[in-house]
C-alpha cells in the first residue's frame, strides 16, 4: 500500500496515496452513480401514466394485427416470454406453461425399448407393459457431477462433501429446498485441492477428483424424499381422463417454483428443461404434434386444472413429473381498460406494474448510453484528436493477455496470407 517514492509514518496514513486514490475513486462513483439515478429520475417524470397506456395500447395493436390471424407468430411469442418480454395480446385460449422434471431411461434402457418396439408383431399394449417394466427399474441421480468437476463450490477434504455456491441454487439460503440440495448427493474420491489465482489475481482454492460418483435411488423413493418433501407434488401417476391422476398445490408460490426449479437442475435428464423462465410451452392448437401423446395429454391435463396442477407422467423417455406454472387466460388489458390501467401502475403484482418498469429501464438505459455517446463523441471531437478530456489508452487489457500472445496472433495473420 506504500509507494515507493513514499515513506512510513503512522501520522500520515490518510495522506497514502493508495489511500487517497481509493477515497477519489469513490467519490467518482457516487458522483456517477447519484448523476444517473437523476438521469433516470427525469426519465420516469417524463414518461407519465397516460404516456405509458398509450404505449401499451400501440403495443396492444401491433400485437393483435401480428397474431389474430397468425397462431404460429403468437406461439413464438409465448415462446419468447420471460420477466423482460410478455403477450399483452392473447387471441386465441388454451394455453398455458408447464415445468418438466425429467428421470429418464439410460441409453441402455433407450436401445431395449427401440430393439422391443420394433419388433414385427408387435402390439402398442406390449410394448407399454415392456416399459412399465423398464420404468420399474428406474433409477434417478444427480446430474451436477460437472459442477462438482467445474469447482463450483467447496469440498470438505474430511468427509468429501461437495456443497455447492448460493449463486447455484434457485431457493433462498435458509430455505427447506437449499439446505436439501446445496450439496452434491453421491460419493467423492480421491479428494485432492492446490492453490491457483483466478483471473482477478486473487488465490482461491482448486479441488482435483479421482472420481466422482452419483448415489443411485429408485424413482417412487425419490418422490417421496426429495420432490414431495419440497414442493407438496405427490406421487399420482396420470391417467387419461382420470381427474384423481391430476394433483394440485393448494399454496403455490415462488418458494414451491424454485424448489421445482433446483429438482430440475440438480436432477432432470432433460436439457431442455433447464434455465426456462415458465417451462413449456402448452399449445390447444400444435402440442399433439410437437409433443409425444402422453406428454401432450397431461400438460392439457394440468394446464385446464391451472397453476400449481401436476401429475406424472410416463412417456418413452421415462418419467416426466410436469408442474403448470403459468395459464395464458385472455388480455391482461383490452383498448378500454386505461382507468384499470392506470389504477394499477402501483400494484407490483400487476401486469401494468411490470410493463412499466420494463419500459422505464429500456427508456432509461437507451437514453443514459445515448448520452454517454454524445459526452464521447463530443468531447473527443469530429477530428478524432485527444483534447485532454476523453482518453483512449492503448493496451488497456493488457493484463488480461500476454505480449507472447499477441505474437503468436499476428504471426498466424501472417502465415494466412
Amino acid at each position: 500500500l506504500i509507494a515507493e517514492s513514499e515513506s512510513f509514518k503512522a501520522e500520515d496514513v490518510l495522506k497514502y496515496s493508495s489511500f487517497v486514490n481509493g477515497l477519489k475513486n469513490q467519490y467518482e462513483s457516487a458522483i456517477v452513480g447519484k448523476f444517473e439515478d437523476s438521469l433516470i429520475d427525469d426519465v420516469k417524470a417524463k414518461l407519465t401514466s397516460e404516456a405509458l397506456w398509450a404505449q401499451y395500447v400501440a403495443e396492444y395493436n401491433t400485437q393483435n394485427a401480428n397474431y389474430k390471424n397468425d397462431y404460429k407468430a403468437y406461439e413464438t411469442a409465448l415462446e419468447a416470454v420471460n420477466e423482460d418480454i410478455f403477450v399483452v395480446c392473447n387471441p386465441y385460449s388454451g394455453y398455458g406453461y408447464v415445468a418438466n422434471l425429467l428421470i429418464g431411461f439410460t441409453d441402455e434402457q433407450n436401445a431395449l425399448l427401440s430393439a422391443f418396439s420394433s419388433k414385427a408383431g408387435v402390439t402398442k399394449a406390449q410394448i407399454a407393459e415392456y416399459r412399465n417394466q423398464l420404468l420399474a427399474e428406474l433409477l434417478v441421480k444427480d446430474q451436477r457431477e460437472t459442477w462438482v468437476y467445474s469447482n463450483y463450490g467447496k469440498c470438505n477434504e474430511d468427509n468429501s462433501a461437495f456443497t455447492f455456491d448460493k449463486d447455484y441454487l434457485v431457493s433462498e439460503e435458509g430455505s427447506a429446498a437449499y439446505d436439501k440440495l446445496n450439496s452434491f448427493k453421491g460419493s467423492i474420491v480421491g479428494v485432492g485441492s492446490y492453490e491457483d489465482e483466478n483471473d482477478d489475481k486473487v488465490l482461491e482454492t482448486v479441488y482435483t477428483f479421482d472420481d466422482v460418483v452419483p448415489t443411485a435411488m429408485g424413482f417412487d423413493s425419490f418422490v417421496s424424499e426429495y420432490v414431495t418433501n419440497l414442493t407438496g407434488i405427490e406421487n399420482k401417476k396420470f391417467v387419461k381422463n382420470d381427474a384423481s391422476t391430476i394433483g394440485k398445490i393448494a399454496d403455490y408460490n415462488d418458494t414451491v417454483r424454485n424448489a421445482f426449479d433446483d429438482l430440475i437442475y440438480a436432477f432432470s435428464t432433460d436439457n431442455g428443461s433447464l434455465g426456462q423462465y415458465y417451462g413449456y410451452l402448452y399449445s390447444p392448437i400444435t402440442s399433439h404434434t410437437t409433443y409425444v401423446e402422453e406428454f401432450a395429454d397431461a400438460s392439457a391435463a394440468v394446464v385446464a386444472q391451472g397453476v400449481g396442477a401436476y401429475t406424472i407422467v410416463a412417456t418413452q423417455y421415462g418419467y416426466h413429473i410436469i408442474l403448470c406454472t403459468a395459464v395464458v387466460d385472455g388480455d391482461p388489458y383490452g383498448v378500454n381498460d386505461g382507468e384499470k390501467f392506470i389504477a394499477d401502475l402501483n400494484d407490483e403484482n400487476s401486469i401494468a406494474y411490470k410493463y412499466k418498469e420494463i419500459k422505464y429501464n429500456s427508456l432509461s438505459s437507451d437514453w443514459i448510453s445515448k448520452l454517454a455517446s454524445n459526452f464521447i463523441n463530443g468531447y473527443f471531437g469530429e477530428s478524432g484528436k485527444d483534447n485532454d478530456c476523453v482518453k483512449y489508452n492503448a493496451k488497456s487489457y493488457s493484463d488480461l493477455i500476454s505480449e507472447k500472445e499477441v505474437e503468436d496472433e499476428h504471426a498466424g495473420h501472417d502465415h494466412a496470407h
